[in-house]
């Protein structure tokens, strides 16, 4: 079920009241939020809820063998295999099938592999990628007592464990796509130790109306009138339209995924639960660093502290610290996909920082001192050319597509880009120019509506809420992200 659909806005209000009558026992109300879970998943595709349930089995059987003492290098070999063999199962084998087969045919097997077209089950990624968080919290509360884990009345000796555990995987508002939670932070919110209530109701309203505008008529619009006509056939479009096409993709997906958080960080503040912030603003980044760092936060965090520092993050020298680097980021682009375009997405990403810590390293003059800077809009530019490059990859079909995308960018003359049609290519420069006091003005905004009376409000949503279906392109919008 699309979260932007009127059937789930019909069936979540009614949730919303039947969740809060319950409000005084915390233990029906998670009751509740773990049948709405379930049944979100039954209605995305009763495949997907037997996946998440066989997986969050085997999850509760790992964290049995680790609570009775199970070594922990086996426990994290274990874990490591059914994230590989899941990822494997319903993700790549599909994508691969042809070229395993060559390879068996090539060395002679007579054994034909098994024709599968399972699809990824609805939030696969993000209840593995939760799954991970909880089982090193575990480990860290067993061993080391609590260094930012998950508190042992929580977990330990808890009877309703699985209960636990199947609630926190299934949290209906970020299985789709995320924000990715760490077991530490959120399942106490699960298991209070206190009466649960609403989070800050009015900046959750102003969240959901502010996903609904990213949304259906900024990304929708967007994809429709200016990226999805160039990518779906490169080899029709213009050498302006493929720049414009590029561009206008660098907005819908942050406007996509952006709004989709609000979406859900909103609706999760409704009843009675913060989820991690995942966007500060990321094409304000100065470098490719300090993109990542504003950029799908939470995945940035899941990628440093579970692939990053275990390779040995910066603790082996320069070398291998680039080399973890360039590795990590090589497998995030291996996680949004299997096709090559991924993997040089996410390699051009890992060399791109590889770049930049052996500049910031060179830089540095004998005493400290910086001694080559740039001006912080030039810098911001090249580093969203530098993004825009890369998103050619990952919204691509295919190589070729990209390949031709990028050829085609290649044959701009100058006089293309005084012509009356590349009026959007440079509107849409003109926002990553101004997008600093952009920034700044919404902000503003955002803090005067919060002090608005109450009364003001809903003539405010109303007004707000039919100006956006009034001029937004027709259907519903998807979630980028949902696809990883």
């Amino acid at each position: 079920m699309n979260l932007l659909s009127l059937d789930f806005a019909g069936y979540f209000l009614l949730f919303f009241v039947g969740y809060w009558l319950l409000q005084p026992s915390s233990w029906l109300q998670n009751i509740v939020l773990l049948l709405a879970g379930l049944g979100f998943m039954t209605l995305a595709s009763p495949e997907a809820l037997l996946v998440l349930l066989a997986w969050t089995a085997l999850i509760w059987l790992l964290s049995l063998y680790i609570r009775h003492g199970g070594r922990r290098r086996i426990a994290n070999a274990l874990l490591i295999g059914m994230v590989v063999g899941f990822f494997f199962v319903f993700k790549y084998y599909h994508a691969m099938q042809d070229t395993l087969d060559h390879w068996r045919a090539a060395v002679g097997l007579g054994v034909h592999l098994p024709i599968m077209e399972m699809l990824a089950p609805l939030g696969l990624s993000f209840y593995v990628f939760h799954s991970i968080s909880y089982i090193v919290s575990l480990q860290r509360t067993e061993e080391d007592k609590g260094r930012g884990a998950l508190p042992r009345e929580h977990i330990n000796g808890n009877p309703d464990s699985f209960f636990a555990l199947l609630l926190y995987l299934s949290f209906f508002p970020s299985i789709v796509a995320g924000p990715i939670n760490r077991a530490a932070h959120f399942m106490p919110q699960l298991l209070p130790m206190q009466l649960r209530r609403i989070e800050q109701p009015a900046r959750a309203i102003g969240l959901i109306v502010l996903a609904l505008l990213k949304l259906f008529l900024i990304s929708d619009y967007l994809d429709k009138h200016l990226v999805a006509p160039v990518f779906s056939a490169p080899t029709n479009a213009s050498p302006l339209a493929s720049l414009t096409a590029v561009l206008a993709y660098a907005w819908q997906i942050y406007m996509n995924f952006s709004g989709y958080t609000n979406l859900v960080t909103g609706i999760a503040l409704l009843l009675g639960f913060q989820l991690p912030r995942n966007f500060n603003a990321p094409y304000l980044a100065l470098d490719l660093k300090e993109f990542w760092g504003r950029w799908h936060i939470s995945l940035s965090q899941f990628i440093r502290d579970y692939i990053y520092i275990p390779l040995g993050g910066s603790r082996c020298g320069l070398l291998r610290q680039n080399a973890n680097v360039f590795i990590a980021m090589v497998l995030s682009g291996i996680w949004h996909g299997a096709g090559l375009n991924f993997v040089l997405w996410g390699a051009l990403h890992g060399a791109g920082l590889v770049v930049v810590n052996l500049f910031q390293q060179g830089r540095k003059g004998p005493h400290g001192k910086r001694w080559l800077t740039f001006p912080a809009p030039i810098a911001r530019l090249f580093t969203f050319a530098f993004i825009c490059l890369t998103w050619v990859f990952f919204r691509a079909s295919n190589m070729d597509d990209a390949t031709t995308l990028l050829d085609n960018i290649g044959h701009i003359t100058p006089s293309m880009l005084v012509h009356p049609s590349a009026l959007i290519m440079w509107a849409l420069l003109l926002i990553v120019m101004s997008y600093h006091w952009l920034e700044k003005g919404k902000l503003a905004l955002w803090n005067g509506l919060s002090r608005l009376p109450l009364w003001a409000y809903p003539p405010c949503l109303i007004v707000t809420i039919t100006l956006i279906f009034m001029l937004a392109p027709a259907g519903t919008p998807g979630f980028i992200y949902a696809n990883f």
